[in-house]
C-alpha cells in the first residue's frame, strides 16, 4: 500500500501513465513509455458547487486503446462538463503483457488490468462522498476497450453494485478481439523470447519476474509482425483455477442465458471506423513510401 503523506497532496497534475508500447506512426510500432507504478486515478470536481448539500453524479471514463495502451489522461477529460454538476473520474489500469498475460491456472489466471478497473470502482465507492459525489449514481463510459471493459464489467460478480448505469461507446464485450486465443500458447513465446525456458507455469512467472518492465512490455512487438496488428494480440480471459474470477464464461454465454447485471446500458458504434488499419496508411498518419512498409514488412 502507499505510503501516507503530511499536510495537503498537490493534486493539480495528472498521474503517471502505464508501462506500454505507444501507438504512435513509425515503422517499428510505437515506442516505450510509462511505469509499472502506474494504478492512479483523476477526480475533476466542479470550481464551484451551487448546492453542497446535494452529492453529484459520477462519470468515470475507462480510456481505450486495445487494451495495449492509453492512459486516464487520453481521450477524455472534464473540458466540457466541468460547467455542469457532475464529477468526473478517469482512471487507470495495467495493459498489455502486465495487464492481460495468462497461464490458464492459479499461478498466474489474466484479467490484472480488469481487476484494476474493479479496484479504482471500489475505490470511488467508498471515497467519491469526499470529494461530494454521489457513490449510489456512478455511470461507466468508455472508448473502444474502454467500451467493451464497461460492458464487461455487467458480466463480472467482481464488479456487480459498484456503478448504476453504462455507456460503450464502439466497443462491447462480444467483439472478436477483446477475448485472447490459446493464452498459455502466447506466455510461453513471450517467456522464451525473453529467456525464460518452460518448465511449468510457476517456474515462468517467476522467471518473468527477474526482467526489466521495459523488456516485458517491449516483447509484444514480437506479436505484431506489421505495425500494431494484430491489435489486440493480449485481450480478457475465462478464468481457470482463480478464486476471484473477474470473467467465469464465455459474454455470449452469460448473455443468452440473461446472466448479467441488470442495470441500463447505451451503445454505440464510431463512423467508418471498419476502415482501421487501412486508414493508417494515409499520409497524414502514417509519413512512410511504400517500399519502407515493404523492407519493415521483409525484414519481419
Amino acid at each position: 500500500p502507499a505510503l501516507p503523506w503530511l499536510g495537503t497532496w498537490n493534486a493539480n497534475s495528472t498521474g503517471i501513465i502505464c508501462a506500454q508500447v505507444m501507438h504512435a506512426p513509425e515503422p517499428e510500432g510505437g515506442y516505450y513509455t510509462g511505469n509499472e507504478d502506474c494504478l492512479y486515478l483523476n477526480v475533476f470536481v466542479p470550481g464551484k458547487i451551487v448546492d453542497s448539500t446535494r452529492a453529484l453524479d459520477v462519470i468515470v471514463h475507462i480510456h481505450g486503446g486495445g487494451l495495449m495502451f492509453g492512459s486516464s489522461n487520453s481521450y477524455a477529460g472534464p473540458n466540457y462538463l466541468m460547467d455542469t454538476d457532475v464529477i468526473v473520474v478517469t482512471i487507470n489500469y495495467r495493459l498489455g503483457i502486465l495487464g492481460f498475460l495468462s497461464t490458464e491456472d492459479e499461478i498466474l489466471p489474466g484479467n490484472n488490468g480488469m481487476k484494476d478497473q474493479v479496484f479504482a470502482l471500489k475505490w470511488i465507492r467508498d471515497h467519491i462522498k469526499s470529494f461530494g459525489g454521489n457513490p449510489e449514481s456512478v455511470t461507466l463510459t468508455g472508448l473502444s476497450a474502454g467500451g467493451a471493459s464497461v460492458h464487461l464489467h455487467y458480466f463480472s460478480p467482481l464488479s456487480k453494485g459498484l456503478f448504476a448505469r453504462g455507456v460503450s461507446f464502439s466497443g462491447n464485450a462480444l467483439v472478436p478481439w477483446v477475448l485472447q486465443d490459446k493464452p498459455l500458447l502466447k506466455a510461453k513465446l513471450l517467456g522464451a523470447h525473453m529467456g525464460c525456458t518452460y518448465k511449468n507455469t510457476q517456474d515462468l512467472i517467476e522467471c518473468l519476474k527477474q526482467r526489466p518492465t521495459r523488456q516485458i512490455v517491449e516483447s509484444i512487438r514480437i506479436m505484431r509482425p506489421w505495425l500494431f496488428n494484430p491489435f489486440s494480440p493480449l485481450g480478457v480471459v475465462i478464468e481457470k483455477g482463480s478464486k476471484n474470477k473477474f470473467l467465469a464464461e464465455h459474454p455470449y454465454i452469460l448473455v443468452k442465458e440473461g446472466r448479467f447485471y441488470d442495470v441500463p446500458w447505451i451503445t454505440s458504434l464510431t463512423s467508418e471506423e471498419g476502415l482501421y488499419p487501412a486508414a493508417e496508411r494515409s499520409i497524414n498518419f502514417f509519413p512512410y513510401d511504400s517500399e519502407s512498409v515493404r523492407v519493415v514488412i521483409a525484414a519481419r
